[in-house]
């Protein structure tokens, strides 16, 4: 009988097996929370453990920081937005790597965000982020907007 079950039998002792899983990397059997939550597979979990999951990602984010953090960032526009790479890459290109506001160069990662309609959460493009945060700062609020002109422009 397996040591971690010692004493626990009946149905409570099958219920136990159905809530374990064995990570595919580490060959562990770890209880079902021990990995990711993945709609994807077919248990609905991830096949790796999170601890494996982990050390993996710290290795590669050593590795390559940059393909890293990009692998990161066209993960959170698909989860967020429904942006595929393809698409994303597509609305790079139609807005000539530019801020749609600005016209600034949109270079790396960290100064790209990709814009949205907070009530329909339809994107509507690409922006530099003091664009983006601009945007944020007046709530998305054509009204606040006009007002910050006129008073720029009174000045």
């Amino acid at each position: 009988m397996d040591a971690g079950f010692a004493g626990i039998n009946g149905s409570r002792r099958i219920s136990m097996l159905l809530e374990m899983k064995t990570c595919k990397k580490c060959g562990a059997i770890k209880p079902r929370k021990a990995f990711s939550k993945r709609p994807d597979m077919e248990d609905g979990r991830s096949s790796w453990c999170r601890k494996c999951h982990a050390q993996a990602s710290l290795r590669t984010r050593r590795k390559d920081p940059e393909k890293y953090w990009l692998g990161q960032a066209s993960c959170r526009r698909k989860r967020k937005y429904g942006l595929t790479e393809a698409v994303f890459q597509a609305l790079l290109k139609a807005q000539k790597h530019q801020c749609k506001i600005c016209l600034d160069s949109l270079t790396g990662f960290r100064n790209l965000h990709v814009d949205h309609c907070h009530r329909t959460d339809k994107v509507r493009g690409l922006l530099c982020a003091p664009c983006n945060k601009g945007l944020a700062f007046f709530k998305d609020s054509v009204r606040r907007l006009h007002a910050a002109i006129g008073y720029l422009s009174a000045s």
